[in-house]
């Protein structure tokens, strides 16, 4: 099963924390690593991670896009793909992409609290990506609020949008020649090779996907 400072621990698992989160993004000056939907990143000035509150003042959502990565039991793959595009997009390196772009991950399947694998964790320290994060299970809400959502595999992409059925979220796999299989159980090695899959398809993904929206 798949599912640099940590963030506090909550029990929220909406994205209505997120929505905080990405408010006080546009009006801090700090630095946060976040790493699941209620744990959430801003990728340029990463304001003060802000899990605590509702929506931000008066209930309004902050104008920055949020692109949210799906897997199984986002322990893997997903975390994976959250660390590998925060990075690349807060270090300028997907051309024309926001460099606030509200990055998250969550799981189709997942049980809350599980976290992060250690082989992932190791394939992005190697890329000198500081992950640390435990799981979510995903929920009609997140996709609502997301601007992209996009699934590990096809069956991901499936179960989510059976999930929120109505919802205007584009939901797509993120490669689209084909699913990226689940590492978990496997060697440290299937996990840097899953790593670097996702790592060579995000730009292109992200450009193409996010132009549209």
């Amino acid at each position: 099963m798949s599912v640099g400072d940590s963030p506090p621990s909550v029990t929220t698992s909406s994205l209505e924390s997120v929505f905080q989160a990405r408010s006080n993004c546009e009006n801090s000056n700090g630095v946060s690593l976040g790493t699941r939907p209620e744990q959430s990143i801003c990728c340029s000035t990463g304001g003060q991670w802000g899990g605590h509150g509702r929506f931000g003042e008066a209930g309004r959502m902050p104008p920055m896009r949020t692109v949210l990565f799906i897997c199984t039991g986002n322990t893997c793959r997903s975390p994976l793909a959250e660390g590998i595009a925060r990075d690349m997009i807060g270090s300028g390196r997907v051309a024309g992409i926001e460099s606030d772009l509200f990055v998250a991950s969550a799981g189709v399947h997942a049980e809350d609290g599980v976290p992060t694998s250690p082989e992932s964790i190791d394939a992005l320290e190697r890329r000198g990506i500081e992950f640390h994060g435990t799981s979510t299970g995903l929920t009609r809400e997140m996709i609502e609020a997301a601007d992209l959502v996009l699934g590990m595999t096809r069956s991901h992409v499936e179960v989510a949008r059976g999930i929120a059925p109505d919802a205007s979220t584009p939901i797509e796999r993120l490669d689209p020649d084909g699913d990226i299989d689940d590492p978990f159980g496997q060697s440290q090695a299937v996990y840097d090779h899953v790593a670097s899959r996702i790592e060579a398809v995000i730009p292109d993904r992200l450009q193409s996907l996010l132009a549209t929206i």
